[in-house]
């Protein structure tokens, strides 16, 4: 079992092209995020002190608030997904 962070786009098509899980070329496994930043992403209210992202944030000088709201989905599309992922009525 494990934690993974999958990146949808509306325009997936323009942005992967036709050899994008294509072994050779290896895109899929460059663009994958860790599991350590998956972990990173879920301290955020876990933690009493400045989560460890933040402080990434802060030495890189990187807004990472963009990040954090890849977490924020729209009320309707969590319904839809929970009632198409639901296994009975």
């Amino acid at each position: 079992m494990g934690l993974d962070i999958h990146i949808d786009t509306n325009n997936y098509e323009e942005l992967h092209s036709d050899d994008y899980y294509d072994e050779k070329n290896d895109y899929f496994n460059k663009h994958s995020l860790s599991r350590t930043f998956c972990n990173f992403m879920g301290r955020q209210d876990l933690v009493s002190h400045v989560p460890e992202l933040d402080q990434i944030g802060e030495i890189t000088g990187v807004d990472i608030s963009s990040i954090y709201e890849m977490e924020n989905y729209p009320e309707e599309e969590k319904l839809e997904f929970f009632l198409a992922t639901a296994d009975s009525e």
